[in-house]
């Protein structure tokens, strides 16, 4: 949800700098000149996206724990202690489901939690 509010606030920002309803130019001054700042309301959505993010993936991790596995090996950023862990966890969890586990949790890793983590 507060992706989606990001993304319209960015759209209708960019829409009204476009038809010129925020922003102004005059030829001397080689500068665009926007009159109505987001940077607030971004601000606190990000903010909002990532804090949300965080405590999902925490809770996710405490619920696979409270069933009895351990992936908190997941959100490890030093690939070494990660690769360890989750060779440990499957090690422990053998079958064909952990492996599609710890499978989704790589692609997961590459494709988004990295990246998340980190900013």
């Amino acid at each position: 949800m507060v992706k989606e509010k990001c993304e319209q606030l960015l759209k209708t920002h960019s829409e009204k700098i476009k038809n010129n309803e925020i922003c102004s130019y005059k030829p001397e001054d080689p500068v665009i000149r926007i009159n109505q700042v987001i940077d607030n309301d971004l601000n606190l959505f990000f903010k909002d996206f990532f804090i949300q993010g965080t405590i999902a993936l925490r809770s996710l991790i405490k619920f696979a724990g409270f069933l009895g596995f351990d992936i908190s090996f997941s959100i490890i950023s030093d690939k070494k202690k990660y690769l360890e862990k989750k060779n440990k966890f499957f090690n422990k969890n053998t079958g064909e489901k952990f492996k599609e586990l710890c499978d989704i949790i790589d692609n997961d890793r590459k494709s988004w939690y990295l990246i998340f983590s980190e900013s």
